[in-house]
């Protein structure tokens, strides 16, 4: 059973990306090839993150969806990265769509401190912004 197949949804954050959806499919790829931490990150080490890096990709519907998921101590999360072609106005939408659940007393203080604070927000559309502004390589 995939990780994600019962986490809650959090959210959903969208940029609009003056591109068609090729460019933006390969910007997604190249981030999530990037994403997550080294295999000695202290931080890594401390949450216990499966995989070390803290996301596997877990489902992949090629130009469209990708999802990332992971686990740690205190956490199971899931990206689900969505690239929504707009061919009558030349744009692109990415849509970043979050799900999390935080079991326990340890992971209810976590998603008060991650998602309570708003960290969650900005690290997210930090995501889809840093994103959506890569160019082809």
């Amino acid at each position: 059973m995939p990780v994600s197949d019962q986490l809650p949804y959090l959210d959903t954050h969208t940029v609009t990306v003056a591109h068609g959806p090729q460019p933006v499919w390969d910007a997604v790829l190249r981030f999530a090839a990037d994403v997550g931490f080294g295999p000695r990150n202290p931080f890594a080490l401390l949450l216990g993150t499966e995989p070390r890096s803290g996301f596997t990709a877990e489902v992949e519907v090629p130009g469209r969806v990708l999802a990332l998921t992971g686990r740690h101590r205190l956490a199971r999360y899931r990206l689900v990265l969505e690239v929504e072609p707009r061919t009558e106005q030349r744009t692109t939408l990415l849509h970043a769509h979050s799900y999390a659940e935080f079991p326990g007393v340890p992971g209810r203080a976590y998603r008060a401190l991650v998602v309570g604070t708003g960290l969650h927000v900005l690290a997210t559309r930090g995501v889809i912004r840093a994103i959506a502004s890569t160019r082809e390589k």
